[in-house]
């Protein structure tokens, strides 16, 4: 009993380790808790072994596995949608591949609800050796990360499955006089059941994310078009403004010649506030997607939000344009939410900048001063929080990819966002734009 009891301390090392692989191919690592997050590993190991070998009842383990896995999830970042789909996802397999090692080296019938002497040092090694290979296998074949899953109700569904495995696979080891091969073709038949469901999930789950990238292709092509209108109106204006000058003329000689100075300076001063209204996009910094991008968004914006831009980029930057897309329509969509309904003024402040390598970001704007917290983050104030308040995390995680980082701070009046993304290339020469 006594090298049952230290084999078994030794293999269940393999645990935590198994464990916290399966949750990182569904669940990102919240930084600011990686501390803690081994904590609960070590806490989660402990426990479990301490109530295995104390009470030796499987029910009670189990129970005790799930409480601590879902206790583990408050270490990462994600839906609780997606924790509880990742906890039963994770012991579903563990508690299958178990049962699966007792029953191969001889164990028949199992009680859940009373306390079990088992002995038997091969399942021990058996089981964790099983549940290695199948985390490695999962580990390689799955080791995308996707920015998106699918909704909550679907994941629901996924849920079922490990749920239902686990719940089958006790009143199957209770049916008394069951034969080792029943057993063992059963326990097979759920774990490859399983892990169709895995596929399923991954597959479904790069559909979601197929169907994002296409839609931020399409916003793509819209930027570029609104653009390539820009420019094609501005050359309209300038053909009318060009037609209509002799008619200007004639009206500023006619203030002119009547000795009406004032006249004709206003005349002057509101020909000149037409033209650079017509004539003049927010952004001008010759980089075609960030001006894109930028004159898009603020097209569409209402006349009395005052806008400030101030670009210091070369024409072309060493970024995806679809990370670009990701960052600014984001960062954008939220200042001018914020403003728009303001009855204080409303002010957009806009400043890129690349420099060393550094490309910097900012929008400040003002705002009602009102910030939902969530968990220490910023949450969407919309209601339907399942289409909105990804914008943030898709920021950040845009930002990491290219070892960057992504800030947020407010004021009573301002609230100011900021990316930091250091890019590889040398950057080109870059002019200073300036537009109000």
């Amino acid at each position: 009993m006594i090298l049952y009891d230290i084999v078994y301390l030794c293999s269940n090392v393999f645990t935590p380790y198994i464990t916290k692989n399966f949750y990182d191919l569904f669940l990102a690592q919240d930084r600011e808790k990686k501390r803690l997050s081994t904590i609960a590993y070590v806490i989660y190991y402990i426990l479990t072994s301490a109530i295995y070998l104390l009470f030796e009842i499987p029910i009670l383990t189990v129970v005790t596995n799930i409480i601590c896995l879902v206790m583990i999830t408050f270490c990462y970042e994600g839906k609780i949608s997606k924790k509880i789909f990742t906890v039963f996802y994770t012991y579903g397999y563990g508690f299958v591949i178990e049962l699966l090692a007792v029953f191969l080296t001889g164990k028949l019938t199992v009680n859940f609800f009373e306390k079990t002497e088992y002995t038997n040092c091969v399942a021990l090694l058996l089981s964790k050796s099983l549940a290695c290979i199948f985390m490695f296998m999962f580990k390689n074949i799955f080791r995308k990360k996707y920015k998106f899953t699918p909704p909550a109700h679907i994941l629901c569904g996924f849920i079922l499955i490990p749920l239902s495995t686990i719940v089958i696979e006790i009143m199957i080891v209770a049916i008394p006089d069951i034969t080792q091969k029943t057993l063992v073709s059963c326990t097979i038949i759920f774990l490859l059941v399983n892990m169709a469901f895995f596929f399923m999930f991954d597959y479904l789950t790069a559909l979601y994310n197929k169907k994002y990238n296409d839609e931020i292709t399409f916003q793509e092509k819209e930027y570029y078009y609104n653009q390539c209108m820009i420019m094609k109106n501005s050359v309209n204006e300038i053909k009318n403004i060009r037609h209509d000058l002799k008619n200007h003329y004639s009206t500023l000689h006619e203030f002119l010649y009547q000795n009406e100075r004032e006249k004709a300076m206003e005349y002057i001063k509101t020909l000149t506030d037409i033209t650079e209204k017509k004539l003049r996009p927010y952004s001008i910094s010759g980089n075609i997607a960030i001006d894109s991008i930028i004159n898009y968004k603020l097209c569409s914006k209402p006349e009395n939000i005052k806008v400030t831009i101030e670009n210091t980029i070369p024409s072309e930057l060493p970024i995806q344009i679809s990370d670009l897309t990701v960052i600014l329509t984001n960062l954008l969509d939220n200042a001018i939410c914020a403003v728009e309904n303001l009855k204080s003024e409303k002010i957009i402040d806009i400043k890129i900048k690349f420099e060393k390598n550094l490309l910097m970001v900012m929008i400040k704007n003002t705002y009602d001063g009102i910030i939902n917290y969530k968990n220490g983050k910023i949450v969407t104030t919309k209601d339907d929080d399942d289409t909105h308040g990804r914008g943030l995390d898709l920021i950040r995680e845009t930002a990491e990819k290219y070892n960057g980082v992504f800030t947020t701070s407010h004021d009573d009046n301002y609230f100011t966002s900021e990316v930091f993304l250091y890019l590889e290339a040398k950057p080109q020469k870059a002019d200073v734009i300036m537009a109000k």
